[in-house]
């Protein structure tokens, strides 16, 4: 994996996520998507979501190690990625941020989330990646 493409996901999933947190009321409709597909327009080649990642990962070739190692360390960079944006916000205080509930499970959240994922990878696999965002924005609502 090169480490172009780390630093790609990673950035991709910083300004998302920095957008998404740092806007008044998050950026839902229209913004929320056309930043989303700003970033994929900007970031060639990144897959900026975790979803797009791991639809790359189930529909690869599951044998291909190298594939496994790549696209993981995709995911990696994009939490780190998110995760430093979570911090920039909260000024590096994200103890507020996880709570005891948010580790309760639901299935038919789950369910739902599964199933969101699988139309978004089928969209961004089928069109160009910017459509997706508007497939995010859709699900989003």
């Amino acid at each position: 994996m090169e480490t172009e493409t780390m630093m790609n996901e990673m950035g991709g999933a910083f300004m998302v996520a920095w957008l998404a947190l740092n806007a008044d009321g998050g950026l839902d409709g229209l913004m929320g998507a056309l930043v989303l597909a700003a970033a994929w327009m900007a970031i060639s080649g990144a897959h900026i979501l975790p979803m797009i990642t791991w639809g790359h990962i189930m529909t690869g070739d599951l044998a291909d190690s190298d594939s496994w190692m790549d696209n993981g360390s995709r995911l990696v960079s994009q939490v780190i990625g998110a995760v430093l944006a979570l911090m920039l916000v909260n000024s590096g205080d994200v103890g507020d941020v996880v709570a005891a509930s948010m580790w309760s499970f639901d299935m038919w959240n789950a369910l739902g989330m599964i199933a969101g994922g699988a139309l978004l990878w089928t969209v961004y696999d089928r069109c160009d990646a910017w459509v997706t965002a508007f497939v995010v924005l859709a699900l989003g609502t």
